[in-house]
């Protein structure tokens, strides 16, 4: 199974999700979870919204 493919069903199964914790569960880099991400949005399959946070930048957390 492709990566994107894996992403779109983690997402289906469990909601929303960071390009961290994406990472961390296919064992791929942050940056690696972002490019996929980015692609399927581009291709109008994923959305994301930025959740506020204490401290630091919003968190982008992306869903179907």
């Amino acid at each position: 199974m492709k990566t994107s493919d894996k992403i779109l069903h983690k997402i289906k199964r469990e909601g929303r999700i960071t390009a961290r914790q994406l990472a961390e569960d296919l064992s791929i880099t942050p940056m690696g979870a972002r490019q996929h991400l980015q692609a399927l949005e581009d291709e109008g399959l994923l959305c994301f919204s930025d959740i506020k946070v204490k401290v630091g930048r919003p968190a982008r957390h992306w869903s179907l």
